[in-house]
């Protein structure tokens, strides 16, 4: 049986634990939920920690949580799973999407400069899966800033640890949705603006072949071509 390692969640269940009451989800909970009754999610090849042996509930992507409605969940908590995603504030929308008004975001996060300072203090290697250089407090603090809607509760830089903590609220649904709906139509809006754009280039380049159809030097240039016996492709 392969080694058992205490889990992140583990060290600090007594602060995060009180934040997830009623209906939620653990994303990447590696085999140790933040409390038992936890819907547990993680990757779809197998738990991506040997931190206990808490049976899986789905098995599947943290980026998109398929098998939930908007504004469905009282609390959605995560463990050491948000850094190894570039899209960073593309997963926290999905995140927030299913909270219901009120709901709560429950985080575990590591510092990556602080981590890295870790491993290089026991002598380990860092987590090749960490994708975000400045990963912090600091730096999910500057995307929630531009997320509508959202409140922070809870928030602690563990000084002499490389973990920090942030819980966040859900503070209107309504306003959510139509904010992620009008973020959508603009994405919308520029495909559309660029595709206009390539087709009015489209259209220019075809009258300015049509123009040089019609110059003088065309019609000198089809006459030689006829007359040296090649075809026109032009």
């Amino acid at each position: 049986m392969a080694d058992r390692y205490r889990s992140e969640t583990d060290k600090y269940r007594n602060d995060m634990a009180p934040f997830c009451i009623g209906d939620g989800i653990d994303i990447g909970y590696g085999g140790d939920p933040i409390i038992s009754s936890a819907i547990t999610i993680d990757n779809p090849d197998g738990l991506m920690a040997n931190c206990g042996d808490h049976p899986i509930n789905l098995s599947g992507d943290a980026r998109n949580l398929v098998w939930f409605k908007d504004s469905v969940l009282d609390y959605v908590y995560s463990s050491h799973c948000l850094e190894d995603f570039e899209n960073t504030r593309e997963i926290l929308l999905e995140w927030l999407r299913v909270l219901k008004q009120g709901g709560r975001l429950v985080l575990l996060l590591p510092n990556q400069k602080r981590y890295e300072e870790h491993c290089l203090s026991v002598g380990e290697q860092p987590n090749a899966s960490h994708k975000i250089k400045e990963f912090g407090l600091d730096y999910i603090k500057a995307i929630l800033a531009t997320i509508p809607s959202v409140k922070i509760l809870f928030e602690k830089d563990i000084v002499d640890d490389y973990n920090f903590q942030i819980v966040i609220m859900k503070t209107d649904s309504n306003v959510f949705n139509q904010e992620l709906v009008f973020d959508k139509d603009n994405k919308i809006e520029k495909l559309m603006s660029e595709l206009k754009k390539q087709k009015d280039e489209y259209e220019t380049l075809n009258k300015n072949i049509e123009l040089l159809k019609r110059s003088k030097f065309f019609l000198l240039r089809s006459i030689y071509m006829k007359l040296r016996g090649k075809k026109d492709n032009l």
